[in-house]
């Protein structure tokens, strides 16, 4: 009888044993999510028609942008550009010039009344990008002195 209860014991051990090892499971989903964002660009700056510059006279510039996503953020990545004058001033002297970012274009009179927002594409996120834009005079300065004119360049995503 003592055989048969050591047995009846060691039967429910082995029992219980594995009653305690079953387990059930759960999953947990882990996320982090990260908006979109870009630094403040940067750009040349200065860009020069040089000396008794005539119609046509061309020069170049850059912003430099990044991003901490790659392509155009669903559509969204615009440069801005807005112009002080209107174009470039020397007193009263006020001569236009157009400006190119990409496929976009404008007017120096249009970037002052409502700016270029030109959309934009990146490479690669967290990199900074420089992007060139290039003005070309439709007017050539004709009195003596300096003109001048400040673009502002911003971003928008």
């Amino acid at each position: 009888m003592r055989n048969i209860l050591l047995a009846g014991a060691a039967m429910l051990a082995i029992v219980g044993t594995a009653a305690a090892t079953a387990t059930t499971t759960s999953t947990t989903q882990i996320q982090a999510t990260v908006t979109a964002s870009c630094q403040t660009p940067t750009s040349t700056a200065l860009v020069s028609f040089g000396t008794n510059p005539v119609v046509n006279a061309t020069a170049t510039g850059s912003v430099t942008l990044q991003c901490n996503f790659a392509g155009d953020n669903a559509g969204n990545l615009a440069v801005n550009f807005s112009s002080l004058n209107g174009g470039i001033q020397n007193g009263t002297s006020l001569k236009t010039y157009d400006l190119a970012f990409g496929a976009s274009s404008a007017t120096s009179t249009v970037l002052k009344a409502t700016g270029l927002s030109a959309p934009t594409s990146l490479a690669a996120a967290n990199s900074s990008e420089n992007q060139p834009f290039n003005l070309t005079l439709t007017q050539a300065p004709d009195v003596a002195g300096t003109y001048s004119d400040t673009l502002t360049i911003s971003v928008s995503y």
